[in-house]
């Protein structure tokens, strides 16, 4: 039985995480984004990204790790909205795990985790951006009280449209 575990993320983890992070993505959004594009991304570049964003504190931002027999198989950030307007105040920015730990539970634990960090509870209202089409991901907000709204984004290398969701 695999023992699934939660704790923050360290800098010592941005190689695996950039890693998986490329893994998730092509996993995740094969055939909702341009097969060439998920082909040419960049674990060096995804490496060299974690390793910035865990060598800076951000006041009201946290990321957590999950990991499957003391692997890291996924993760995720939450902190201040980076939208404009900032309403709601807080935004889950990535939730990821590798799919072969789809159904585990480590998702909603590690979203638990992350939200409990930056003081996110269950009343708090909180925003994500979901692609279009991902309907895994789009199930699985909906079991958490999160709703699509009517505001959209291209993805700016793919311009895959991307959907706000809002938990109130």
């Amino acid at each position: 039985m695999t023992r699934y575990d939660v704790r923050p993320a360290e800098p010592a983890d941005a190689e695996v995480l950039g890693a998986i992070h490329i893994l998730i993505w092509q996993q995740a959004y094969a055939g909702l984004m341009p097969a060439e594009y998920l082909a040419g991304l960049s674990v060096p570049g995804s490496i060299e990204r974690w390793h910035a964003s865990l060598a800076t504190t951000r006041p009201g931002r946290a990321t957590y790790v999950g990991t499957a027999d003391g692997a890291v198989v996924g993760f995720c950030t939450a902190g201040p909205t980076r939208d404009d307007p900032a309403d709601p105040a807080h935004e889950l920015w990535v939730l990821n795990v590798l799919a072969e730990h789809h159904g585990s539970g480590l998702a909603t634990r590690l979203l638990e985790a992350t939200f409990g960090a930056v003081g996110i509870d269950g009343t708090t209202p909180v925003s994500l951006w979901v692609l279009r089409g991902n309907e895994r991901a789009a199930a699985f907000y909906r079991r958490l009280g999160f709703a699509p709204t009517e505001v959209t984004k291209a993805h700016p290398a793919t311009g895959v449209l991307e959907e706000r969701w809002v938990r109130s």
